[in-house]
C-alpha cells in the first residue's frame, strides 16, 4: 500500500538518464552472467547478476523511505524494461542467436548442480 501511495502521488519529476543505465545493466547482467564487476574501486568483485540483485533490492527499500532524493520507481522501470527487452529480443532471433538466454541457461545450470 505504501509503495503504491508514493507511486500515485509523486510530487517530484524523473529526471537524469539513470533509468536507462538499469535498463542497460539489466541487458548486461541478462546476457554476460559470468562477467564480474566492482561497484566501486575499493569493493571486492561480484557476478554481474548479483550487483544488478543489489540495485534491485536497493531500490525497493530506498522507494519505502521519506525524502529520497533518487527517483526509486525509474530505477526499476529502466531494470523491467531493460529485462523484458533482453527476454523479447533473445527469444525473436533478432540477434541472430539460438537457444536459452544466457542467465536463464546458467540459473538452470546451477539448479541442477544443487548450488542454489
Amino acid at each position: 500500500p505504501q509503495i503504491r501511495e508514493r507511486l500515485l502521488h509523486a510530487d517530484k519529476p524523473s529526471l537524469g538518464a539513470s533509468g536507462s543505465c538499469m535498463a542497460i545493466s539489466a541487458v548486461a547482467a541478462a546476457l554476460f552472467p559470468l562477467d564480474n564487476v566492482r561497484l566501486n574501486p575499493r569493493m571486492f568483485y561480484m557476478p554481474l547478476p548479483v550487483a544488478v540483485g543489489m540495485f534491485i533490492a536497493s531500490d525497493l527499500i530506498g522507494i519505502t523511505q521519506d525524502g529520497s532524493p533518487t527517483d526509486h520507481a525509474g530505477h526499476l522501470g529502466g531494470l523491467l524494461f531493460g529485462s523484458l527487452y533482453a527476454y523479447s529480443s533473445w527469444y525473436s532471433g533478432r540477434w541472430g542467436v539460438a537457444g536459452q538466454l544466457p542467465i536463464i541457461y546458467r540459473f538452470k545450470q546451477l539448479m541442477q548442480r544443487g548450488r542454489l
